[in-house]
């Protein structure tokens, strides 16, 4: 039934029509149709010219990927090998090493060389007293073919070398390969690549330095007569990640590097340690990650722990504004990370001041004690390098730091054994088996073998260790331990098993007797013990004779005839009794019943066969001079009869083996087998224990044990000096500061926290002074287009370039014989910066402001140029701020 006021408000026509005048749809008019067909065919072609566009645009997505990975592999090693190199060689046959001596078969001298980078550099060598030993590292980038794929490859090569200026390698030195980019595309056509004679410069092309207002494209090669020992050079990577179009299309496309531009006399090199302060002439080591492991174990106090976190804090200020991160792990009983997210790892950006901020506040105020990092706890070193150096769950990090410090106030006194911070489990190690264990205080040996198998596979991390101590004297016991080895058992092959048949034996002239005099012998009348002859003493002969007549089993255990006999003392005389009587009363060898047997007069050659029990009842002496004896008899059994019933070596339990001739072949045995069979302590039982010097080790030779300075154990961790005899690290100098060497040294030793702070500066000066790092930043933000920057103090001018991808760039700055040195940065390619403004820069060293004095660049103002002191003792963070135009 309708409802009239639905109906009346939504319908236009009557509810109901007659059948005569209801209409069926006629579907769609011919211009419903017209407008249909338009509408889909719009709708069809779109899709489809959306679709080609995506088809079109997918290999140039691709591409573009393909050339951001190839860039990532390049930048990985190129710039750094790059600024440390002071010789370029790019001819197509040079390899790394040799002829003599010869580069290591581990080496791939294969294609062509590309470019070879080759630098000097030193390590202390305690076995001169500490005086510095020459090395030489070369790298040769290399392309090369393998099965129709071009790869470009990094050859490194390192090794103890002569002095310069003609160093060369004096013996083989260690060689790593690594692929740093993969499908390449293949010689162009018309150019002819023979390995070994052409240069692949397809792929890579090196020139010399650019001038620092030449704006040419990528490859050209500028003319720099001017040029001598100069190692600048520009290198251009060419790069197709497989798109249809160069640049943005993801196709061919180029990355540039450049080595900077410093003039380095050989005399100048970071090896030359003459003059002071010593970082002379240095070469950029500014970058990277570094990770600082720090003790904050109980025995450290709160004043102490003050001064720690004060240290931390103003090294964290000499790396602000440097392109380097850090990561700061504690450690007591078990590690931490310094993260604000709680993270098993976290490296701070020291070009984001909020990283800076966040990461002293971690660390936290020197003035507030409740405040960062908390001490108490033991001293687990596994687990501080467990979490610098791992992941939880036991993997190696991907992102590892180039260098790691390492402090400490003590020796280690716990491991992963015993707390542990990680979800891989801490399984004990047959390597530390008959080392000491800990006693809650003193050195664990165990603790630190553990850490410096983790630390033993850092790879190239540098790792300076820092020992802060009121006792520079005190030592630790420190066990060497022998060769380990366990056993191996081994049986010959002429070894016969064999079971034996033991016949017991009575002489013919055995005699059988019972007391004459000290017996009593009795019968059981139903109520009580009387003699065994009714009328007579149970002593008396009578007695004796019945119970003889009338006893039927011994007893003791057995009274059930009814019958017994007891001794009451000893006797002179012995009364002749026959075997049964004897038996029937005799439960034991000796006389201690008042029985026994003797041989009368002597021994016979007649021997008799006998019973066990009987022979065990009456022998009782090991030869047969007491009338009784036993033979064996032995027969070749199975061995697994033989192992069924054997118990024990000998012939006790009435098995054996013997020999069927001297053994030839030796075969596997168990030590069961070995312990149940051995006899003698060498092999001529056809059994033997070999010494296996292989794992498992259950034993160890001989183990000798001595003192060694506290200090030491910080030191051999460092270089990995197992040996238990101080040496082979490079202790700064003098000792407390200010050092002299602090840019060799692996081992700062300090009697106090007075120069902490000092000591962690220095190193992190080591790494960075002498430098000056430019950012371009619009606001807080780091300006995405290329900046780039002169340094004008040198000849040729220096050049670097700030970008989104490279947000830094950084000057080494030479300072021979550790002079200070004036230098002017400005701003370059004015054409290219129309888009921006200048509007302020600013400078810092050590988180307080550096001074420098800007002038406006002649023709292109506003844009200005910095003049400031670089020292060696500087790592000093400028900033040009800029905005949009």
């Amino acid at each position: 039934m309708s409802d009239p006021v639905l109906n009346s408000t939504f319908e236009h026509k009557p509810a109901y029509l007659p059948w005569h005048k209801r209409r069926r749809d006629r579907g769609m008019s011919l211009p419903e149709v017209m407008i249909a067909v338009t509408v889909m065919g719009l709708v069809v072609g779109t899709l489809a010219m959306v679709t080609s566009v995506i088809l079109r645009q997918l290999d140039n997505t691709e591409g573009r990927t393909n050339n951001a990975r190839s860039e990532q592999n390049v930048s990985l090693w190129m710039p750094t090998d790059l600024s440390s190199a002071e010789s370029v060689d790019t001819d197509p046959a040079a390899v790394p090493c040799g002829p003599t001596p010869a580069c290591p078969p581990s080496a791939e001298l294969g294609g062509s060389n590309a470019l070879m980078l080759s630098w000097n550099g030193s390590l202390a060598d305690s076995s001169t007293g500490g005086v510095a030993t020459p090395t030489l590292t070369v790298v040769s980038y290399r392309v090369i073919e393998v099965a129709g794929e071009f790869r470009l490859i990094r050859v490194h090569c390192f090794g103890v070398s002569t002095a310069p200026p003609n160093p060369v390698f004096t013996v083989t030195p260690a060689c790593d390969t690594a692929v740093v980019l993969r499908e390449l595309e293949p010689p162009p056509p018309g150019f002819t690549w023979i390995p070994g004679v052409t240069a692949p410069s397809w792929v890579l092309t090196v020139s010399n330095a650019l001038a620092a207002d030449d704006i040419s494209g990528p490859g050209d090669t500028v003319a720099d007569p001017g040029l001598d020992s100069k190692n600048a050079r520009r290198v251009v990577v060419t790069i197709n990640g497989g798109g249809d179009a160069a640049g943005l299309g993801g196709g061919q496309n180029q990355i540039s590097l450049s080595a900077g531009g410093t003039a380095r006399e050989y005399n100048l090199t970071t090896d030359d340690l003459s003059g002071a302060p010593t970082f002379i002439a240095s070469r950029s080591r500014c970058g990277g990650n570094f990770g600082m492991i720090v003790d904050k174990s109980g025995s450290i106090s709160q004043t102490q722990m003050d001064s720690i976190k004060g240290g931390i804090r103003n090294f964290i200020d000499a790396f602000a504004g440097t392109p380097i991160k850090l990561e700061v792990v504690t450690f007591s009983a078990t590690s931490t990370t310094l993260d604000s997210a709680g993270g098993w790892t976290r490296y701070y950006d020291m070009l984001i001041d909020s990283d800076v901020n966040e990461l002293k506040g971690l660390v936290g105020d020197p003035a507030d004690p409740s405040s960062g990092i908390q001490r108490g706890g033991g001293t687990n070193w596994e687990d501080g390098f467990f979490r610098m150096l791992r992941n939880t769950d036991g993997t190696v990090q991907s992102s590892l730091p180039g260098t790691l410090i390492f402090f400490t106030d003590g020796v280690p006194t716990r491991s992963r054994l015993d707390y542990s911070s990680a979800t891989a489990p801490a399984v004990p190690d047959p390597l530390d088996n008959g080392l000491p264990g800990t006693d809650g205080g003193s050195f664990y040996q165990i603790g630190w073998n553990r850490a410096e198998r983790i630390v033993r596979d850092r790879g190239q991390i540098n790792l300076i260790g820092v020992y802060v101590s009121p006792n520079l004297t005190a030592t630790s016991q420190w066990t060497n331990q022998g060769a380990g080895y366990h056993w191996v058992y081994e049986v010959g092959d002429t070894v016969v098993y064999e079971q034996g048949a033991t016949t017991y034996e009575r002489n013919a002239n055995v005699v059988y007797q019972v007391q004459g005099s000290g017996m009593r012998f009795e019968r059981w009348n139903g109520s009580s013990w009387v003699s065994a002859a009714s009328g007579y003493s149970s002593s008396s002969s009578q007695a004796r004779n019945a119970y003889l007549t009338a006893n039927t089993s011994p007893n003791p255990p057995d009274p059930g005839d009814n019958y017994r006999a007891r001794r009451t003392g000893s006797s002179s005389s012995w009364v002749a009794i026959t075997q049964a009587q004897y038996e029937a009363s005799n439960t034991g060898s000796g006389t201690g019943e008042g029985f026994r047997t003797t041989v009368s007069p002597s021994l016979s050659s007649t021997w008799v066969s006998a019973t066990a029990a009987q022979y065990n009842g009456s022998n009782t002496t090991t030869d047969s001079s007491d009338g009784w004896r036993t033979s064996t008899s032995w027969v070749t059994t199975t061995q697994g009869v033989y192992e069924a019933g054997n118990v024990n070596s000998g012939t006790a339990d009435g098995y054996r083996t013997t020999l069927s001739g001297t053994p030839s072949v030796w075969s596997a045995a168990t030590q069961a087998q070995f312990d149940a069979s051995n006899t003698t302590s060498d092999d001529l039982d056809g059994w033997r224990g070999v010494k296996a010097y292989s794992l498992p080790y259950t034993n160890y030779e001989a183990t000798t044990t001595l003192s060694i300075n506290n200090s030491a154990t910080i030191g051999n961790i460092v270089v990995g000096n197992r040996s238990g005899v101080a040496g082979g690290y490079v202790e700064a100098s003098p000792a407390g500061g200010p050092y002299t060497n602090a840019d060799v040294a692996d081992l700062f030793v300090l009697p106090d926290y007075t120069n902490f702070s000092a000591a962690l500066t220095s190193i992190a000066l080591g790494q960075c002074g002498g430098t000056v790092t430019l950012q371009t930043r619009v606001g807080a933000a780091a300006a995405q287009d290329p900046f780039t920057y002169q340094n004008s103090a040198t000849d040729p001018p220096q050049v670097v370039t700030t970008s989104a991808a490279y947000r830094s760039g950084t000057f080494d700055v030479a300072l021979p014989g550790g002079a200070s040195q004036t230098i002017t940065i400005s701003p370059q390619d004015f054409t290219s910066l129309t888009a921006y403004t200048p509007v302020s820069w600013s400078c810092k060293s050590g988180g307080v402001a550096y001074p420098f004095t800007s002038t406006p660049i002649p023709g292109h103002e506003p844009w200005t140029s910095i003049e400031l002191v670089v020292a060696p003792n500087k790592a000093v963070s400028c900033i040009q701020t800029v905005a949009f135009a």
